[in-house]
């Protein structure tokens, strides 16, 4: 069933960058908040749905409103674009379902999209640093596959494949890539933008802050650190982990997200 709610427009774009875990995306999120004229909000969408995906007495819900919805937090991103542009990134896999249900949310013409990934063979093992348990299902989804999804989504609508960034495209060349990302959405990029002070926002504290030691450590964006080791077949070696039960699950975690990740990577923008 397909639910909607009234269609709602506010004076400013609503800039929403598609991704998923360990892509670089808090990297993406700080250098917009370096930028200093955007309002920048932190994975708004997480919290309604951690309430339903966390046990009751987690004590992460302690800092959320027990009944937010997905439309409190569309309508506090409206609210926010009537006095400033408003810039944020979601998880694609957390927005997936209130996409199919609330088509008038992504098909509103004040929502720029734009879409980021990173090879899973470098996503999954980065998760599995910060979560071990890691296993594709609810909250430790890896995502390519949902954003693959929400690609073909809002082509359909829209008539035209959204533009698409890979991670180590834009770390390798970030101004170039960076640019055309600003013909989409209408704004300039320039070296200082890459550059920033360390530190957190009050928005990660509130959260695991061990998801964001790297980024609140960094001054810059990148650099690019090269590949990992792979089989022949382009599998990750995954050597590090010496359970051999794990590294597997790993590796096909791996596999079942590299053709979506490939379909995407296809429609990624090159400098």
């Amino acid at each position: 069933m397909c639910l909607t709610v009234d269609l709602v427009y506010a004076s400013h774009p609503i800039y929403f960058l598609l991704t998923h875990p360990r892509s670089t995306g808090t990297a993406f999120e700080k250098m917009m908040r370096t930028r200093g004229d955007t309002e920048v909000v932190h994975q708004p969408f997480l919290d309604p749905f951690l309430l339903k995906w966390l046990p009751a007495n987690d004590p992460y819900l302690k800092s959320i409103p027990p009944n937010l919805t997905y439309n409190d937090v569309r309508n506090k991103l409206f609210q926010l674009a009537e006095k400033n542009s408003v810039f944020f990134k979601e998880q694609g896999s957390i927005v997936l379902d209130y996409f199919k249900t609330h088509p008038d949310f992504y098909q509103n013409p004040q929502l720029r999209f734009a879409f980021l990934i990173r090879d899973p063979a470098k996503s999954i093992i980065s998760c599995y640093r910060k979560m071990p348990s890691i296993d594709n299902t609810g909250i430790g989804l890896i995502g390519h596959k949902e954003l693959w999804e929400l690609f073909n989504m809002i082509q359909e609508f829209t008539g035209k494949p959204p533009l698409v960034i890979d991670s180590d495209d834009l770390l390798k060349n970030p101004l170039p890539i960076l640019n055309k990302l600003g013909e989409i959405w209408e704004m300039t990029f320039i070296e200082k933008d890459l550059h920033w002070e360390r530190g957190y926002t009050d928005e990660w504290l509130h959260v695991d802050d061990s998801w964001y030691i790297e980024v609140g450590n960094s001054t810059e964006l990148g650099p690019y650190r090269g590949d990992i080791p792979r089989q022949e077949d382009g599998t990750p070696e995954y050597a590090e982990i010496k359970d051999l039960q794990t590294r597997k699950r790993l590796q096909d975690m791996y596999h079942a997200q590299i053709d979506s990740y490939q379909k995407l990577l296809q429609h990624a923008v090159k400098p």
